[in-house]
């Protein structure tokens, strides 16, 4: 909710949400029909990137990071 139309959580009052984008009225449709809207956590490695499309600055800024623990 708070990514989407940025209120607090736990705003329940679907009228009041806007719908100016897809998302938005897909995920108002989606609580309306009273299905559940959830979040997880955690971080997924990616698979490291062929030579063709590697970007060396970046490497040099993800070697500086430490994943979440």
């Amino acid at each position: 909710m708070q990514f989407v139309f940025h209120v607090p959580l736990g705003t329940t009052d679907f009228d009041r949400l806007p719908q100016r984008t897809t998302l938005q009225h897909a995920v108002v449709g989606h609580l309306r029909a009273g299905r559940h809207w959830r979040l997880s956590h955690g971080w997924t490695p990616l698979p490291a990137p062929s030579k063709a499309t590697a970007r060396p600055e970046a490497d040099a800024i993800n070697s500086r990071q430490t994943p979440p623990s």
